[in-house]
């Protein structure tokens, strides 16, 4: 055996190997070579497997068992789902005072922040705005009524 140097250095029973001269380990020698420790043994042998069917544990058919972990018990029922019921659509056609009122709101501002009386042209937008919510707020009414609810199938 011998060392090349390596980082961690290398003992044979306790002795540091140096130079590029090898050594002998014999039976019984304890090498150690870095984190690992060896023990020189010569002759030994390992026990050969025993022949099937010979260990208590094999069955008559010659399975062996084997351990599992526990099952788990049964689980609880599933708690009940409700069918949540319809609700009824309140269908108002009310006009959002707001609709009418922030173009007229936007036009003051910008006329007394600008000075320019063009800037009222912008209220004209307010009843534009006004009739756009009446049509859209009847329209969504008509999608939103409650309708029957439909079987499936032939029911």
């Amino acid at each position: 055996m011998r060392d090349t140097r390596s980082t961690n250095g290398t003992l044979l029973d306790g002795t540091q190997v140096e130079g590029e001269e090898p050594l002998d380990a014999c039976d019984g020698s304890v090498i150690i070579a870095g984190d690992n420790t060896l023990t020189v043994s010569s002759g030994f042998q390992e026990p050969l497997a025993p022949r099937p069917g010979s260990l208590p544990n094999v069955t008559p058919v010659g399975t062996v068992p084997f351990n599992r972990p526990p099952r788990p018990g049964k689980h609880p029922d599933p708690e009940r789902l409700r069918v949540p019921q319809r609700k009824e659509v309140n269908i108002q056609n009310r006009f959002p005072i707001i609709a009418v009122l922030s173009p007229l709101a936007m036009a003051v501002v910008l006329v007394m922040v600008m000075g320019s009386w063009r800037y009222a042209l912008i209220a004209g937008l307010s009843p534009i705005t006004a009739v756009g919510s009446y049509f859209d707020q009847r329209s969504r009414g008509n999608a939103n009524a409650v309708r029957p609810p439909q079987t499936r199938g032939g029911d």
